[in-house]
């Protein structure tokens, strides 16, 4: 039997003589334990050590607390869960209801042509525009769907657009500054890039009060973004309503991509959001060898 509790922010592990420990059998797995009245999760590995005559002498015991990213990591199943609900109820609400209306203008076309084909152009018109509609509607969900386009200039281009789109909705002005073209292959990690920048931006826009946010992109040796705005700054201990969670999915989603992140107060006012990692310089690396071969 293993039981944990929490003693001074470690895990303190106890284990009980079991039948694999005496055949010398290591065990690895998950357990849940207490801290109180909450409940807490933690990797454990236990390797039993034998003496010389085969028997476990004693027991090597691991144990690493995994509490918070269980929580962390429901908290995002649940909000992907209601993502998708919404991504479909938009779908309903917009695409699907516009298309049920051209289908039926389609059939006042067709019927139109046959009797009075002065209205036709009238008619033809207004399914042009419904479509029009339409395809908007459905750029605005696949952004969602998919917020970085699969090539390399996408995150420029995602971040561009998240800036214009913050800038039009009039509460704070919003810019995109990248010096020189960033190349990313990795689709991958643009994705994670993009979602921290907007959860930094949203952040900043719900609860910080700014005139002013800046989202900038460089790569030399490290691929750098950073947001900052001039409002009110984080408070010294962020709860949950007040930026706190938006803070561990970024943290999550820049140890994904393995960069790091960083948050610290902005000259002279507001916060600077910081995420770096180790360039990636397939592209680089490509079109010097390009400028280097004659024959090319």
């Amino acid at each position: 039997m293993i039981g944990f509790v929490r003693e001074e922010g470690k895990i303190a592990v106890g284990v009980s003589a079991a039948d694999d420990f005496r055949t010398g059998r290591p065990v690895d797995g998950q357990a849940l334990g207490a801290d109180g009245d909450a409940a807490i999760v933690a990797d454990f590995s236990v390797k039993p050590v034998l003496d010389t005559e085969g028997r476990t002498a004693f027991l090597i015991v691991e144990a690493r607390d995994i509490t918070e990213h269980k929580r962390l990591e429901q908290k995002i199943l649940v909000a992907a869960s209601a993502e998708r609900r919404r991504i479909g109820q938009d779908l309903h609400d917009t695409v699907s209801q516009e298309l049920t209306a051209l289908t039926i203008l389609a059939g006042d076309l067709a019927e139109g042509l046959r009797t009075n084909s002065s209205n036709g152009s009238n008619l033809v018109q207004q399914i042009v525009q419904g479509l029009r509609r339409s395809r908007q509607e459905l750029l605005s969900v696949m952004r969602g769907l998919l917020p970085v386009a699969v090539d390399t200039e996408g995150l420029m281009a995602a971040l561009s657009d998240l800036a214009d789109r913050i800038q039009n909705e009039g509460k704070v002005t919003c810019q995109f500054e990248c010096p020189k073209p960033v190349s990313l292959a990795d689709n991958l990690t643009a994705t994670h890039l993009f979602l921290i920048a907007q959860e930094a931006v949203h952040n900043a826009v719900k609860h910080a009060q700014p005139r002013n946010i800046r989202i900038s992109l460089e790569s030399n040796d490290l691929l750098a973004l950073a947001v900052q705005n001039d409002g009110k700054g984080m408070p010294a201990a962020p709860t949950e309503n007040h930026g706190g969670l938006g803070l561990r999915i970024m943290r999550n989603r820049a140890q994904i991509i393995g960069a790091t992140l960083t948050v610290q107060p902005a000259e002279p006012t507001g916060t600077l959001v910081t995420c770096a990692l180790v360039s990636k310089n397939d592209e680089k690396n490509s079109d010097q060898e390009t400028s280097q071969d004659p024959d090319r």
